[in-house]
């Protein structure tokens, strides 16, 4: 007895919009592939950059882009200590602000940072700001960001502070030994407040690398702005050490 059996049926499967797109892309890359095996190294390179010049423009870009934020993450140092240098521009606040950082025991993610260069003009009184709005404008920006904890400044930039109520009352925030021996240099407002020490003539006024010229008489300011009290402690000591 012979069986016939009809031929098996082989059902076609459609293709999906996935599968199409890759064989596209398949064909479209051999296709490329072929083109640019005919042609000479000069050719092949004015191809490329004719039909393929925005992607390869926009992938630099980007790779471009992820390096600098690589690099800014890998660099960036958070900032434990704060100041200004109101009054004087070319100091050798570098110098120092390592110094600091040293004598403070930061770490290699951490730095003091000292913002020089800014000005006010003669002529400031209480209630009528005439000093340059550049410059006191700045100050106020660290302020109300709360990133500043000292200042240094000549004799208009401690009037300007003071007639803006920004130093602290060093005789009760500064340690009452420190207090006590910096007494000669203590400077009061009006009121009576202890608002500053002065630091002419100082080897630390030497150190700063500040010009007579423009701060005949330097002195300097507590804030405490940032919260890093343990910090603004260490700077007074380090201060009061080079003061002596």
């Amino acid at each position: 007895m012979k069986l016939y059996m009809d031929d098996p049926q082989v059902e076609t499967v459609a293709k999906t919009e996935e599968g199409a797109e890759r064989e596209a892309i398949k064909k479209t890359f051999d296709g490329e592939k072929k083109k640019l095996s005919a042609m000479t190294w000069e050719e092949r390179f004015s191809y490329i950059w004719s039909y393929y010049k925005v992607p390869i423009l926009l992938g630099t870009f980007i790779i471009i882009v992820l390096i600098y934020l690589i690099n800014v993450f890998a660099t960036r140092k958070d900032t434990m200590l704060m100041g200004v240098i109101i009054g004087d521009g070319a100091t050798n606040k570098a110098a120092v602000e390592v110094e600091l950082a040293r004598y403070l025991g930061l770490d290699q993610k951490q730095q003091v940072d000292i913002q020089q260069g800014i000005y006010l003009t003669h002529g400031y009184s209480t209630g009528v700001n005439t000093g340059n709005m550049g410059g006191a404008s700045q100050i106020m920006a660290y302020i109300a960001t709360r990133e500043l904890d000292f200042y240094i400044a000549s004799e208009d930039g401690l009037n300007y502070m003071i007639s803006n109520k920004i130093s602290k009352d060093l005789q009760t925030y500064l340690p009452a030994d420190i207090y006590e021996e910096l007494s000669d240099r203590i400077v009061t407002d009006e009121e009576g407040r202890a608002t500053a020490i002065d630091i002419t003539g100082t080897p630390l006024y030497e150190k700063l690398g500040l010009h007579s010229n423009t701060m005949e008489k330097a002195y300097v300011g507590f804030c405490t702005l940032s919260g890093h009290e343990e910090q603004v402690q260490g700077l007074i000591r380090w201060i009061y050490e080079q003061c002596k």
